[in-house]
């Protein structure tokens, strides 16, 4: 049996690349849900968010901040100052320990103009289980786990116009993936300010 149990983290929008200094970032306060399991034990991507580090749940309350610090539009250029890839981005971190716990970005290469949905996942992560999408309250789908390096695990898939169109449309987008222990992380990502920062690389 899983319950939820919400922790404060900071949503953060990157104009570069990933993981961008925080001088590059435009932060929000949210809220944040994590599964946990009926033992009272705290899941966490890595093992870093402990029991006695969780605040008292009834105690959080959401900043809200204008849309447009939830997602970063910025565009890369080669050496002669064109263009070559586009992308939206928002970044979360968690509050108390400022660790960056998932990226979600949009990307638009101006050759192919194909657009692609990246997700920079955390380590720790048990692999086999890879990560589950879902909009809002749609069918969730599953994504497998690529590759991992030192700055974290990554998955990706093509964005095609069905999904921009229920991305542009839809309120939250939900990223569930498994810790070591096998305990669901999910973790909501805002798609307000998507639509507008979207606009700006088209």
């Amino acid at each position: 049996m899983i319950r939820i149990l919400r922790l404060p983290c900071i949503l953060m929008g990157v104009v570069g690349s990933l993981p961008a200094a925080a001088s590059d970032v435009a932060r929000q306060s949210t809220t944040f849900q994590y599964a946990q399991s009926t033992s009272g034990q705290a899941s966490s991507a890595a093992g870093a968010v402990k029991k006695e580090d969780n605040p008292d749940p009834t105690n959080l309350v959401a900043e809200k901040k204008p849309p447009e610090t939830n997602w970063k539009a910025k565009c890369v250029n080669d050496e002669q100052g064109a263009s070559v890839d586009c992308r939206v981005v928002q970044n979360i971190q968690l509050t108390k320990t400022r660790q960056r716990l998932l990226s979600v970005m949009v990307r638009l290469p101006t050759q192919t103009r194909q657009p692609a949905l990246a997700f920079n996942l955390p380590h720790g992560l048990y692999l086999p289980a890879g990560t589950t999408i879902q909009i809002d309250k749609s069918e969730p789908f599953a994504l497998e786990i690529e590759t991992c390096d030192q700055k974290g695990c990554y998955a990706n898939m093509p964005a095609g116009n069905e999904l921009l169109t229920a991305l542009k449309r839809g309120a939250n987008l939900t990223v569930t993936f498994q810790n070591l222990a096998r305990q669901p992380i999910a973790v909501p990502v805002t798609l307000v300010g998507f639509t507008a920062a979207f606009d700006k690389i088209r």
